[in-house]
């Protein structure tokens, strides 16, 4: 289980590496593609859509075939999706490898918070999800300054750099094969609210009823939807 929540903590950290840095090389993106604000705005709205579409498609998924199989497929469609972004010329290509990226992007938090939630004592739930969380942003951190950094200094050019960190996407994926088969169904209470997950519950919309009833539950999408919007934009 150790092993299993070490490869989606990095899982998560790169895909929140291929999230951010965009918004570091945003300059050079621009002249390269000679974009307007608006259209370089609308790549980045395209890979939030995805996103934010597939959270719940996403979950079901892992749900059915677990998160061993899940990650790997969803690593190596960004590792694909940034390779294609950091060689193409069109504009309309890298739009559509924002979609993929957003696209694979999507499995990564519920894949970890599924490890989280089924492997670990219910008491140390906080402590594993606050502290992989903490690791994950590693990604934004590096796709900031050390990103930009190494771009100036070794006069690589935004291309390449890109491209190298999209292949550590591959190093992901064969740990992802060494991952247990299928995690056991989590059926017990979370977060103390009452709400059951897991197959107590017969049907996806009933499940989605149960957490619409929750107030908890829905205190909390306000609170991380405010958050969320403040730091995406910012």
């Amino acid at each position: 289980m150790l092993f299993a929540s070490c490869v989606a903590v990095l899982f998560a950290a790169y895909e929140y590496f291929l999230r951010t840095f965009v918004g570091s090389l945003a300059p050079q993106l621009m002249a390269d593609w000679h974009l307007t604000p608006l259209q370089f705005s609308n790549m980045n709205t395209a890979y939030y859509i995805v996103y934010g579409v597939m959270q719940l498609p996403a979950g079901m998924l892992i749900g059915r075939y677990g998160v061993r199989y899940i990650i790997f497929f969803a690593v190596l469609l960004l590792v694909v999706a940034t390779e294609l972004f950091a060689h193409t010329n069109s504009y309309v290509v890298a739009f559509v490898a924002r979609m993929l990226i957003g696209f694979g992007s999507s499995f990564a938090f519920v894949s970890l918070f599924y490890i989280v939630m089924s492997g670990f004592a219910e008491k140390t739930h906080g402590f594993a999800i606050g502290f992989s969380q903490f690791i994950t942003t590693l990604g934004p951190m590096i796709a900031g300054g050390p990103l930009v950094l190494w771009i100036q200094y070794s006069h690589i050019g935004w291309r390449v750099a890109i491209a190298d960190a999209g292949w550590f996407g591959l190093g992901l994926c064969l740990l992802a094969l060494f991952m247990f088969r299928k995690t056991k169904r989590v059926t017990q209470a979370c977060f103390g609210a009452g709400l059951q997950v897991g197959k107590n519950q017969a049907h996806w919309l009933q499940q989605l009823r149960v957490l619409l009833a929750n107030k908890r539950a829905l205190l909390v999408v306000f609170y991380t939807g405010a958050t969320y919007v403040s730091a995406s934009v910012l």
